[in-house]
C-alpha cells in the first residue's frame, strides 16, 4: 500500500511540476511575443523616420529643379525649361508617395519589380550605387576643403609654400599625430 501512495504521490507531483512547466513556457512564449511585437513598433518607426527623410531630400531636389526651370522660361530654353518642370512634378509625386504609404507596401513593390524586371532592377541598383558614392566623396571633398589649416608636422610656420600645412581632414592616415604606417615602417 505504501508503494501505491508514494507511487501516486509522485504522480501528483509530476502533474503539479508539468503544470508548472506549461505555466512558465506560456509565460516566456507572451513575454517572447511582447518583445518581438516592441521590436516591430521601433524598427517601424526607424524606417518610417528614414523614408521622411528621404522624402524631405527628394522633395528639395524637386524643389531645386523647380527654380531652374523658372530662371529658364524667360530665355530661348523654352522645352528644356518645359523638361525640367515636369521632371520637378514627377519627383514631387514621388515624393508625396513616399511619405504618404507604408514602407511594407513600398518594400513589396520593390520586389515585385525586381521580380518583373530583373536586369532593370539590377542596373538601376549599380547606377544609384554609383550617384551615391559620387554624392559621398564630393560631400567629403568638400568638407576638407572647407577644414581649417594645421601646421605641419615639420615645424613650418605656415609661409604658404607647399607642403607647409595640412588640413583636418588630410591627418587621418596617421590619426593626426606622428609619422604614418610607412613611416613606422621605415624606423622599424
Amino acid at each position: 500500500m505504501a508503494d501505491s501512495n508514494d507511487s501516486a504521490s509522485e504522480r501528483g507531483r509530476d502533474a503539479a511540476s508539468d503544470t508548472g512547466m506549461a505555466g512558465g513556457i506560456d509565460r516566456v512564449k507572451s513575454i517572447g511575443s511582447e518583445v518581438a511585437g516592441e521590436i516591430r513598433n521601433v524598427a517601424g518607426s526607424l524606417i518610417d523616420e528614414q523614408k521622411e527623410r528621404a522624402a524631405g531630400q527628394i522633395a528639395g531636389v524637386a524643389d531645386v529643379l523647380r527654380r531652374a526651370a523658372e530662371s529658364l522660361e524667360g530665355s530661348q530654353a523654352q522645352s528644356i525649361a518645359q523638361y525640367a518642370g515636369d521632371t520637378a512634378g514627377r519627383i514631387d509625386d514621388f515624393a508625396r508617395s513616399l511619405r504618404e504609404r507604408p514602407w511594407s507596401d513600398l518594400l513589396a513593390e520593390i520586389e515585385d519589380f525586381a521580380r518583373r524586371q530583373p536586369a532593370l532592377f539590377l542596373v538601376g541598383s549599380v547606377v544609384l550605387g554609383i550617384a551615391a558614392g559620387r554624392f559621398l566623396t564630393a560631400s567629403s571633398e568638400h568638407q576638407s576643403v572647407a577644414a581649417p589649416q594645421i601646421p605641419s608636422a615639420a615645424g613650418d610656420s605656415g609661409g604658404g609654400g607647399t607642403g607647409s600645412r595640412r588640413t583636418a581632414a588630410s591627418r587621418s592616415d596617421t590619426g593626426g599625430y606622428g609619422a604614418g604606417v610607412s613611416g613606422v615602417r621605415e624606423t622599424l
